[in-house]
């Protein structure tokens, strides 16, 4: 079977936020590539002229202490200024070479990888995540599933809220530089969080499941049009409205009743420092809470 973008199984929702993904990632490698060989070219002349200042390398261990001194002795006599000068054309040069021994080689990393998963999807962490949540043993499997979850997301009865798709089986959530899913059934608990950054609200509906996995679903991530038509690999990011995280939340609980949706700081202490004891726990109570429910 062949598992080209061409193939239809890599045409939906899925496949095209791995092309996203491989635009950004793409851009990214390139600017870690060129913007170290264009400060290059740039320093070049530089060093030419710390040569005719007579700076020597034993300058070097001392760039950032001698910047300070530098600053200082700017600030008390303009003789400090040749001084100054010295440490920051130092300073340049040292971080460009930073820029070639580490930022190139991850740049080159990156353009490969998005290269390569372009050609075969399956290669993606996105599809690698998608294989692990639906225990696909082998690409045929990952394919199935892949495709079973692109016909539920055509489906009547899927909803989306702003990015977030949640179809009969699955929640979707598209970051910028990922997709995860969760099997709806595997839920065991979802709450709201509420949080404040720089004094921007955010609002957050965060699910867990009984294999020990989280989702924290706090912004919608859409395809950005231009001029009326998609840009691959431009994102626009927004972050959800409460209003949006109520919906999300009652959307599942109304499928899955017996889902625990209380929260508390105690339950999140629990749940990054003794997981597997709270996750048996919530699990026989979501048991006793089915049983009751479903007769």
């Amino acid at each position: 079977m062949t598992t080209s973008l061409e193939n239809v199984v890599w045409n939906g929702l899925i496949g095209n936020h791995i092309r996203h993904c491989n635009q950004r990632r793409w851009r990214m490698g390139l600017f870690s590539v060129f913007a170290p060989l264009i400060a290059g070219v740039i320093v070049a002349p530089l060093i030419f002229i710390t040569h005719i200042l007579g700076i020597g390398t034993d300058y070097i261990p001392y760039v950032y202490p001698i910047a300070l001194i530098g600053v200082g002795c700017f600030l008390l006599s303009p003789s400090g200024l040749v001084e100054f000068l010295k440490v920051i054309l130092l300073s340049i040069i040292l971080m460009t070479v930073v820029g070639w021994l580490i930022f190139i080689p991850l740049g080159i990393s990156d353009l490969v990888k998005s290269s390569l998963s372009n050609r075969v999807p399956r290669k993606h962490p996105i599809a690698k995540s998608i294989a692990k949540a639906t225990k696909a043993i082998n690409n045929d499997d990952l394919e199935r599933s892949v495709e079973q979850i692109e016909q539920e997301i055509q489906a009547s009865d899927s909803e989306t809220v702003g990015s977030t798709v949640i179809t009969r089986s699955w929640l979707i959530y598209p970051s910028e530089q990922n997709l995860e899913v969760m099997l709806l059934e595997d839920i065991i608990w979802l709450c709201k969080i509420r949080g404040k950054i720089k004094g921007v609200e955010l609002h957050s509906a965060v699910a867990h499941d009984v294999n020990g996995n989280s989702i924290a679903i706090q912004k919608n991530v859409l395809q950005r049009s231009k001029n009326g038509k998609p840009s691959a690999g431009i994102l626009s990011v927004t972050l959800l409205s409460e209003q949006q995280v109520d919906h999300i939340i009652n959307i599942i609980v109304s499928r899955f009743p017996w889902i625990i949706t209380e929260s508390s700081t105690d339950m999140q202490q629990r749940w990054l420092f003794r997981r597997s004891d709270m996750i048996q726990e919530l699990t026989r109570v979501i048991d006793s809470r089915r049983r009751q429910i479903l007769g």
